[in-house]
């Protein structure tokens, strides 16, 4: 799709869902321009809600400390998530190193969510990194049990760990052909080709797919998962590449890029409550 295309009027018609999907993007817009990798760690060093420009004025700051305590309620039922799956590969954690272990958590969630609020204070400014939401609490996770944990407590977690992405990789790329051949109606060999391209070259913020509302729709079409673009069209036909090209035309992903950013904060959804295992 040329530059032209992607800037063409499009009238969007939203269905159903659009309102639930659009609550917390405001609250939620920064985290779509966080940059990948090693900026978690590094975003997690500061305190963010307190980081800010020097020529703000008390009411800034007030509002700043609130929005992020705002994200950290967010954020609380992932965490909780996480905390699970430490749980259960660390089961044999005297209770000192569990309170230890949680405190270091609610701490790392609280800088997690001031940084993010910061930058949807500066607008996104591109000079600040801010940490994908997910990865950077499994750092934050991972970097306590390693301080707490044995190091065969700490080598279940990890294996386990790492074992739940790939479970979640794969349902993301198993529902991505699946909308391909519910669009382009794709032949058994493309499906196979495209799967297999996926596992091969797979970027963990396409787990997005799995979070992405059933009815979520724009010009009453699914939103083209272009963003996989140069792993799909290799195997197209040519009429399926001019439907392709239709349909990233049409409901492209970059049109729901607000409504969608709500998405990140939310993880898995509601998430389990605290368990009382951790301060016992």
């Amino acid at each position: 799709m040329n530059a032209d295309d992607r800037e063409a009027p499009v009238r969007t018609s939203v269905v159903r869902g659009m309102a639930a999907v659009a609550r917390g993007a405001v609250v939620a817009a920064a985290v779509l321009a966080i940059v990948p990798g090693g900026g978690a760690t590094a975003a997690l060093a500061t305190d963010a809600a307190e980081d800010r420009p020097a020529d703000g004025d008390e009411a800034r700051r007030q509002q700043l400390r609130q929005h992020a305590r705002q994200i950290e309620q967010l954020l609380g039922p992932a965490l909780n998530a996480e905390l699970e799956l430490a749980r259960q590969a660390c089961d044999a954690l005297e209770p000192e190193a569990r309170r230890r272990v949680l405190g270091a958590c609610r701490e790392g969630v609280r800088r997690i969510a001031g940084e993010v609020a910061l930058r949807q204070f500066e607008g996104g400014n591109a000079n600040r990194e801010s940490p994908r939401v997910r990865e950077a609490l499994r750092a934050v996770v991972a970097d306590a049990l390693r301080v707490a944990a044995s190091p065969e407590q700490f080598a279940r977690y990890e294996a386990e760990s790492l074992s739940r992405a790939e479970r979640r990789h794969e349902a993301a790329r198993l529902r991505l052909v699946a909308r391909l051949d519910e669009s382009l109606s794709l032949r058994d060999s493309q499906r196979e080709a495209i799967l297999a391209d996926l596992r091969v070259r797979w970027d963990d913020a396409w787990d997005r797919l799995l979070r992405e509302q059933d009815d979520l729709m724009i010009n009453n079409r699914r939103l083209a998962p272009d963003f996989a673009e140069t792993r799909i069209t290799p195997h197209l036909d040519p009429d399926q590449l001019r439907e392709w090209r239709k349909w990233c035309q049409a409901a492209n992903s970059q049109m729901m890029r607000a409504f969608q950013a709500d998405a990140d904060l939310q993880l898995d959804g509601q998430g389990p409550a605290a368990d009382p295992w951790w301060s016992r």
